[in-house]
């Protein structure tokens, strides 16, 4: 029916016979070009509607797995540090000073004296034949030294009053095959990281009595693992001389996530 009408000019048109909108609509859907251009146009905006809605899906399934996905990244990255305590400084106590000899004092003796003799002076006057007098002046030796009071002094064997040393007892994560705490997966996700100290009662077979937490970390996941994981541990008993004891040690434990 169109091409009936624009082979008329505007003129030859005004003098058509009027055609109703009916017949018009059922001339147009006996047109097989019409029907082929409609067709054409539905399969096309079939397929963009189809590729955009696959495109909306797409975008939302990865916005809503984004962060399983991160995570999923991260989880290989994971690093636990494990500090090993130091060997606390040996407690070492000085001998006690040996006892001070006691000093006898001896009195001392007084030599005899010796006899002295007096020759008298020769006059010059008296004839060579007159003998010359000698006078011997004895003086008395004393008889004996005086006598000394002297005391034996017995010497005190030293006690043996010197303590036993003390050691602490030893543990940490490899030592003994001491596992190593696991990470949760929810402090893991939400990236927490932190420094646990735990005070550990070891008994004098090297099983954990008891665990303390002495200093948390800030996140009660990390806590709860290190605690856990440290009361399975065995340890090298604390000792006083050679004998094993019970003693108390400070266990420290770091979650750290590699950069």
């Amino acid at each position: 029916m169109q091409k009936l009408i624009t082979n008329y000019s505007v003129g030859q048109i005004s003098n058509f016979p009027e055609i109703s909108m009916e017949t018009l609509i059922e001339h147009s859907w006996h047109n097989p070009a019409k029907i082929k251009y409609d067709v054409l146009r539905n399969q096309y905006l079939s397929t963009g509607v189809l590729i955009v809605a696959l495109h909306v899906l797409v975008a939302s399934l990865y916005l809503s797995h984004k962060d399983d996905i991160s995570f999923l990244k991260t989880k290989h990255l994971v690093e636990v540090n494990f500090i090993k305590p130091e060997d606390p400084p040996k407690k070492e106590t000085p001998p006690p000073p040996p006892p001070k000899p006691k000093v006898e004092k001896v009195k001392e003796t007084l030599p005899p004296k010796e006899t002295a003799i007096k020759t008298a002076p020769v006059e010059s006057n008296v004839p060579a034949n007159v003998p010359v007098i000698q006078e011997n002046i004895s003086v008395a030796k004393a008889s004996s030294p005086l006598a000394v009071a002297t005391s034996v002094v017995t010497p005190v064997p030293p006690t043996n009053s010197q303590p036993e040393e003390v050691t602490e007892a030893v543990g940490y994560a490899g030592y003994m095959q001491n596992p190593p705490p696991e990470y949760p997966a929810s402090a893991l996700r939400m990236s927490r990281e932190g420094k646990v100290l735990l005070h550990v009662h070891v008994l004098a077979n090297g099983h954990v009595d008891q665990a303390e937490i002495k200093q948390s970390s800030g996140f009660k996941l990390l806590d709860e693992a290190a605690e856990k994981t440290v009361k399975n541990w065995t340890f090298t008993p604390g000792k006083r001389g050679k004998t094993p004891i019970d003693s108390w040690v400070n266990v420290p434990i770091e979650f750290k996530l590699s950069k």
